[in-house]
Protein backbone atom coordinates (compact mmCIF):
# COMPACT_ATOMS: atom_id res chain seq x y z
CA UNK A 1 0.00 0.00 0.00
CA UNK A 2 0.99 3.42 -0.55
CA UNK A 3 3.31 5.51 2.57
CA UNK A 4 1.19 6.71 4.85
CA UNK A 5 -1.76 3.87 5.02
CA UNK A 6 -2.11 1.85 8.40
CA UNK A 7 -3.56 -1.11 10.20
CA UNK A 8 -5.97 0.97 11.82
CA UNK A 9 -9.34 1.78 10.09
CA UNK A 10 -9.94 4.84 8.73
CA UNK A 11 -10.74 8.08 10.95
CA UNK A 12 -14.53 8.95 10.63
CA UNK A 13 -15.87 11.00 7.95
CA UNK A 14 -16.56 14.45 9.95
CA UNK A 15 -18.44 17.88 8.93
CA UNK A 16 -19.59 20.97 10.66
CA UNK A 17 -21.22 22.84 7.46
CA UNK A 18 -22.85 21.86 4.50
CA UNK A 19 -22.45 24.58 1.94
CA UNK A 20 -24.30 24.69 -1.43
CA UNK A 21 -23.14 26.83 -4.12
CA UNK A 22 -25.44 28.78 -6.13
CA UNK A 23 -25.87 30.98 -9.48
CA UNK A 24 -27.76 31.99 -12.33
CA UNK A 25 -26.85 29.05 -14.48
CA UNK A 26 -28.02 25.90 -12.89
CA UNK A 27 -30.87 24.45 -11.63
CA UNK A 28 -30.48 24.18 -7.91
CA UNK A 29 -33.26 22.37 -6.06
CA UNK A 30 -31.78 19.31 -6.32
CA UNK A 31 -28.29 20.34 -4.53
CA UNK A 32 -30.24 22.38 -2.08
CA UNK A 33 -32.51 19.35 -1.29
CA UNK A 34 -29.10 17.22 -0.78
CA UNK A 35 -27.43 19.71 1.41
CA UNK A 36 -30.46 20.09 3.76
CA UNK A 37 -30.75 15.94 4.10
CA UNK A 38 -27.61 16.00 4.84
CA UNK A 39 -27.27 18.66 7.25
CA UNK A 40 -30.07 17.40 8.96
CA UNK A 41 -28.73 13.74 9.47
CA UNK A 42 -25.60 15.23 10.60
CA UNK A 43 -27.15 17.87 12.64
CA UNK A 44 -24.91 20.59 11.42
CA UNK A 45 -25.20 24.24 10.05
CA UNK A 46 -26.02 24.98 5.92
CA UNK A 47 -24.95 27.54 4.16
CA UNK A 48 -25.98 28.69 0.88
CA UNK A 49 -23.49 30.69 -1.36
CA UNK A 50 -24.93 33.11 -4.40
CA UNK A 51 -22.10 33.54 -7.34
CA UNK A 52 -22.78 36.20 -9.14
CA UNK A 53 -20.41 36.18 -12.14
CA UNK A 54 -18.58 39.62 -12.53
CA UNK A 55 -17.89 39.23 -16.72
CA UNK A 56 -22.06 38.34 -17.28
CA UNK A 57 -22.57 41.60 -15.55
CA UNK A 58 -19.86 43.10 -17.78
CA UNK A 59 -21.29 41.83 -20.05
CA UNK A 60 -24.87 42.76 -20.00
CA UNK A 61 -23.71 46.15 -19.74
CA UNK A 62 -21.75 46.26 -22.96
CA UNK A 63 -23.86 48.62 -26.15
CA UNK A 64 -25.33 46.29 -28.93
CA UNK A 65 -25.57 43.00 -26.69
CA UNK A 66 -28.61 41.01 -27.67
CA UNK A 67 -30.53 38.32 -25.87
CA UNK A 68 -31.92 35.33 -27.99
CA UNK A 69 -34.96 33.67 -27.24
CA UNK A 70 -34.68 30.14 -26.95
CA UNK A 71 -38.06 29.74 -28.37
CA UNK A 72 -38.73 31.74 -31.40
CA UNK A 73 -34.77 32.20 -31.89
CA UNK A 74 -35.20 36.01 -32.59
CA UNK A 75 -32.91 38.41 -31.20
CA UNK A 76 -33.82 41.36 -28.61
CA UNK A 77 -32.17 44.06 -27.65
CA UNK A 78 -31.29 43.74 -23.54
CA UNK A 79 -32.71 46.65 -21.81
CA UNK A 80 -30.22 48.44 -18.84
CA UNK A 81 -30.45 47.22 -15.74
CA UNK A 82 -32.73 44.00 -16.75
CA UNK A 83 -29.67 41.71 -16.11
CA UNK A 84 -29.49 43.16 -12.75
CA UNK A 85 -32.71 43.04 -12.01
CA UNK A 86 -32.63 39.47 -13.56
CA UNK A 87 -29.92 38.45 -11.33
CA UNK A 88 -31.23 39.64 -8.54
CA UNK A 89 -34.33 37.81 -8.13
CA UNK A 90 -32.94 34.95 -9.09
CA UNK A 91 -30.84 35.00 -5.81
CA UNK A 92 -33.62 35.92 -4.02
CA UNK A 93 -35.24 32.73 -4.75
CA UNK A 94 -32.38 30.84 -4.27
CA UNK A 95 -32.23 32.56 -0.75
CA UNK A 96 -35.56 31.67 -0.14
CA UNK A 97 -35.60 28.28 -1.37
CA UNK A 98 -32.50 27.21 1.29
CA UNK A 99 -33.89 29.29 3.90
CA UNK A 100 -37.21 27.07 3.28
CA UNK A 101 -35.27 23.74 3.29
CA UNK A 102 -33.50 24.72 6.25
CA UNK A 103 -36.70 26.03 8.46
CA UNK A 104 -38.28 22.31 7.22
CA UNK A 105 -35.34 20.52 9.41
CA UNK A 106 -34.54 23.10 11.89
CA UNK A 107 -31.22 23.90 10.79
CA UNK A 108 -29.31 26.86 11.42
CA UNK A 109 -28.79 28.70 7.59
CA UNK A 110 -26.58 31.28 6.55
CA UNK A 111 -26.48 32.93 3.05
CA UNK A 112 -23.49 35.20 1.24
CA UNK A 113 -23.78 36.64 -2.16
CA UNK A 114 -20.35 36.81 -3.68
CA UNK A 115 -18.84 38.74 -7.07
CA UNK A 116 -16.74 37.27 -8.95
CA UNK A 117 -15.74 33.34 -8.64
CA UNK A 118 -16.29 31.00 -6.27
CA UNK A 119 -12.83 31.23 -3.94
CA UNK A 120 -12.07 29.67 -0.52
CA UNK A 121 -11.30 33.24 0.88
CA UNK A 122 -14.50 35.26 -0.32
CA UNK A 123 -17.29 32.29 0.76
CA UNK A 124 -15.18 31.58 4.30
CA UNK A 125 -14.70 27.96 3.62
CA UNK A 126 -12.73 25.74 5.47
CA UNK A 127 -11.24 21.96 5.74
CA UNK A 128 -14.56 20.34 7.48
CA UNK A 129 -17.05 22.35 4.96
CA UNK A 130 -18.85 19.74 2.59
CA UNK A 131 -18.95 21.83 -0.71
CA UNK A 132 -22.15 20.70 -2.72
CA UNK A 133 -21.82 22.14 -6.63
CA UNK A 134 -24.07 21.43 -9.55
CA UNK A 135 -22.58 19.21 -12.80
CA UNK A 136 -24.58 20.74 -15.37
CA UNK A 137 -26.59 24.14 -16.36
CA UNK A 138 -30.09 24.08 -16.20
CA UNK A 139 -31.52 22.58 -20.08
CA UNK A 140 -33.25 24.03 -22.63
CA UNK A 141 -33.59 23.84 -26.00
CA UNK A 142 -35.36 20.28 -25.44
CA UNK A 143 -33.42 18.90 -23.18
CA UNK A 144 -30.28 20.04 -23.81
CA UNK A 145 -27.36 21.14 -20.88
CA UNK A 146 -24.04 21.76 -20.75
CA UNK A 147 -21.24 21.03 -18.15
CA UNK A 148 -21.60 23.59 -15.50
CA UNK A 149 -18.52 25.38 -14.10
CA UNK A 150 -18.86 24.05 -10.65
CA UNK A 151 -16.68 20.75 -11.83
CA UNK A 152 -13.58 23.14 -12.49
CA UNK A 153 -14.72 24.64 -8.94
CA UNK A 154 -15.05 21.07 -7.34
CA UNK A 155 -11.54 19.82 -8.95
CA UNK A 156 -9.68 22.88 -7.57
CA UNK A 157 -11.60 22.87 -3.98
CA UNK A 158 -9.29 22.26 -0.99
CA UNK A 159 -12.63 20.78 1.11
CA UNK A 160 -14.40 17.69 0.39
CA UNK A 161 -16.76 18.49 -2.77
CA UNK A 162 -19.71 16.75 -3.99
CA UNK A 163 -20.69 17.30 -7.28
CA UNK A 164 -24.47 16.84 -8.29
CA UNK A 165 -24.63 15.05 -11.44
CA UNK A 166 -27.92 13.07 -11.39
CA UNK A 167 -30.77 13.22 -13.48
CA UNK A 168 -32.76 10.59 -11.85
CA UNK A 169 -34.35 9.67 -8.37
CA UNK A 170 -33.87 6.02 -8.70
CA UNK A 171 -31.94 4.23 -6.36
CA UNK A 172 -28.07 2.83 -6.31
CA UNK A 173 -25.10 1.51 -4.58
CA UNK A 174 -22.59 3.87 -3.07
CA UNK A 175 -19.24 2.99 -5.31
CA UNK A 176 -15.77 3.79 -3.83
CA UNK A 177 -12.39 3.49 -5.50
CA UNK A 178 -9.48 2.58 -3.46
CA UNK A 179 -5.84 1.89 -4.40
CA UNK A 180 -4.43 1.24 -1.07
CA UNK A 181 -3.47 5.14 -0.65
CA UNK A 182 -4.24 7.22 2.41
CA UNK A 183 -6.31 9.36 0.52
CA UNK A 184 -8.30 6.46 -0.58
CA UNK A 185 -8.78 5.97 2.93
CA UNK A 186 -10.05 8.82 3.49
CA UNK A 187 -12.74 8.69 0.70
CA UNK A 188 -13.67 5.15 2.13
CA UNK A 189 -14.47 7.02 5.01
CA UNK A 190 -16.81 9.12 3.37
CA UNK A 191 -18.50 6.54 1.69
CA UNK A 192 -18.78 4.28 4.53
CA UNK A 193 -20.73 7.14 6.40
CA UNK A 194 -22.91 8.30 3.68
CA UNK A 195 -24.00 4.62 2.99
CA UNK A 196 -24.86 3.69 6.61
CA UNK A 197 -26.48 7.26 6.79
CA UNK A 198 -28.80 6.15 3.82
CA UNK A 199 -28.99 2.93 4.24
CA UNK A 200 -27.57 1.95 0.98
CA UNK A 201 -25.18 -1.03 -0.62
CA UNK A 202 -21.55 -0.65 -0.59
CA UNK A 203 -19.23 -1.33 -2.73
CA UNK A 204 -15.44 -1.21 -2.81
CA UNK A 205 -13.51 -1.38 -6.18
CA UNK A 206 -10.18 -1.90 -5.69
CA UNK A 207 -7.35 -0.74 -7.75
CA UNK A 208 -5.71 -3.73 -10.36
CA UNK A 209 -2.33 -3.34 -8.77
CA UNK A 210 -3.92 -3.55 -5.16
CA UNK A 211 -1.68 -6.10 -2.72
CA UNK A 212 -3.54 -8.83 -1.50
CA UNK A 213 -2.66 -7.95 1.94
CA UNK A 214 -4.08 -4.47 1.23
CA UNK A 215 -6.94 -6.19 0.21
CA UNK A 216 -7.41 -8.24 3.28
CA UNK A 217 -7.10 -5.25 5.26
CA UNK A 218 -10.33 -3.66 4.36
CA UNK A 219 -12.18 -6.96 4.05
CA UNK A 220 -11.55 -6.77 8.28
CA UNK A 221 -12.55 -3.17 8.46
CA UNK A 222 -15.65 -3.79 6.35
CA UNK A 223 -16.28 -7.47 8.23
CA UNK A 224 -18.89 -5.84 10.74
CA UNK A 225 -20.71 -4.14 8.08
CA UNK A 226 -24.74 -5.13 7.51
CA UNK A 227 -25.09 -5.58 4.50
CA UNK A 228 -21.61 -6.19 3.36
CA UNK A 229 -19.65 -4.55 1.37
CA UNK A 230 -19.09 -5.89 -2.14
CA UNK A 231 -15.18 -5.78 -2.81
CA UNK A 232 -14.41 -5.89 -6.66
CA UNK A 233 -11.01 -6.28 -8.05
CA UNK A 234 -10.90 -3.74 -11.04
CA UNK A 235 -8.59 -4.55 -13.87
CA UNK A 236 -6.37 -1.84 -15.52
CA UNK A 237 -7.27 1.38 -17.56
CA UNK A 238 -10.03 4.19 -17.20
CA UNK A 239 -12.35 2.21 -18.99
CA UNK A 240 -12.77 -1.13 -17.30
CA UNK A 241 -13.05 0.93 -13.66
CA UNK A 242 -15.93 2.77 -15.08
CA UNK A 243 -17.27 -0.45 -16.43
CA UNK A 244 -16.85 -2.03 -12.99
CA UNK A 245 -18.72 1.24 -11.20
CA UNK A 246 -21.54 0.03 -12.44
CA UNK A 247 -24.79 2.31 -11.76
CA UNK A 248 -24.15 4.08 -8.72
CA UNK A 249 -25.72 6.57 -7.01
CA UNK A 250 -22.99 7.99 -5.45
CA UNK A 251 -19.18 7.37 -6.58
CA UNK A 252 -16.93 8.32 -3.87
CA UNK A 253 -13.38 9.04 -5.00
CA UNK A 254 -10.06 10.49 -3.51
CA UNK A 255 -9.85 14.21 -5.26
CA UNK A 256 -6.54 13.52 -6.52
CA UNK A 257 -8.12 10.85 -8.74
CA UNK A 258 -8.10 12.43 -12.53
CA UNK A 259 -11.74 13.12 -13.74
CA UNK A 260 -10.99 11.08 -17.08
CA UNK A 261 -11.30 8.13 -14.82
CA UNK A 262 -14.66 9.09 -13.21
CA UNK A 263 -16.58 11.22 -15.30
CA UNK A 264 -17.41 8.07 -17.62
CA UNK A 265 -19.41 6.93 -14.82
CA UNK A 266 -23.42 7.77 -16.17
CA UNK A 267 -25.32 9.50 -13.76
CA UNK A 268 -24.05 9.18 -10.80
CA UNK A 269 -23.25 12.24 -8.26
CA UNK A 270 -19.29 12.31 -7.49
CA UNK A 271 -17.68 13.10 -4.07
CA UNK A 272 -14.65 14.23 -4.36
CA UNK A 273 -12.58 13.58 -1.36
CA UNK A 274 -9.19 15.25 0.12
Amino acid sequence: MTAGTTDAAPASFAVRRVVVALDAQCDHAAAIATACELAGRWRCRVAGVFVVGADLVHLGGLPGVRQVCLSSGAPQALPAGDLEAELAALERRARRALADAARRIGAEMSFTVVRGSLSHEAAGLEGEDLLIVEGSMRPFGGGLAFEARWRRVAEGARQPVLLRRRRTAAPGPVACFHDGSAAADRALAAALRLAEDRAQPLAILLAADLPAAAEARLASWLAARRPPARLVRVGPGDAAWARAAGRPALLVVPAEMPGASWAPVPDADVLLVR
